[in-house]
């Protein structure tokens, strides 16, 4: 990420938002430097962060904004609260400015194995975004945006392609094929897939609709 940044020079008016494992100072403030936003999530991996993040007083708070909506077999209720970063509070990442919780409220339907059922998520994050730049609706539409990735990319290289279970582990070889896999399914979404475990079936059984995928006018139009 850090090489990426350096490649790229001004960031600025671009928001990056990453992972957990990119919160860290050396990221944060190569961004921030390069006159950059971040919206970045706190997790357990960085406990000194995570307790003061949790521990600041959310209950006093009511609900900047709530989202509903329904997809994937599931109703969410999402229910967003942003607190100005306190002056007397070291928060541990240097220039946040907002700190945000999202609660997730997931209704997933009956399926062979198991009844309806509420599960409750919540989730923290931390920007350098100012207020007067970054509402909560607009910090809400950043977090999704991200989560979209995981669901449309990182979820179906799990699902489809069983990634996690394959043994490449040295040198260049895990990310070269990570690579054919997101090209593949970028490839098969520009030629109408939805649903690309479905596809692979489809072209397991006919090689010529992956040649096709290759190939085909509307994919070259967008290259």
């Amino acid at each position: 990420m850090t090489r990426l940044i350096d490649r790229w020079g001004s960031l600025a008016g671009i928001v990056l938002v990453a992972d957990a494992k990119h919160t860290q100072h050396r990221l944060v403030d190569q961004v921030s430097g390069a006159g950059g936003w971040w919206v970045l999530p706190v997790k357990e991996n960085q406990p000194g962060i995570h307790t003061r993040v949790t521990a600041l007083p959310w209950s006093d708070l009511t609900a900047a904004a709530v989202e509903r909506g329904t997809g994937h077999g599931r109703r969410e209720t999402r229910t967003i609260r942003v607190i100005q970063a306190p002056d007397h509070v070291d928060l541990g990442l240097a220039g946040a400015i907002q700190v945000i919780r999202i609660g997730r409220h997931i209704l997933r339907k009956k399926n062979l194995t198991a009844e309806p059922a509420w599960t409750r998520e919540t989730a923290y994050f931390l920007t350098n975004l100012p207020a007067h730049l970054a509402d909560p609706a607009f910090l809400a539409r950043i977090v999704r945006s991200h989560w979209r990735i995981e669901n449309q990319l990182h979820c179906v290289r799990d699902t489809a392609y069983d990634e996690d279970r394959h043994t490449a582990r040295t040198s260049n070889g895990p990310v070269n094929l990570a690579c054919l896999r997101n090209t593949a399914i970028s490839r098969h979404r520009l030629t109408g897939a939805s649903n690309i475990r479905k596809r692979l079936r489809a072209c397991a059984r006919h090689a010529h609709r992956a040649l096709h995928a290759l190939t085909t006018r509307q994919v070259q139009d967008q290259l």
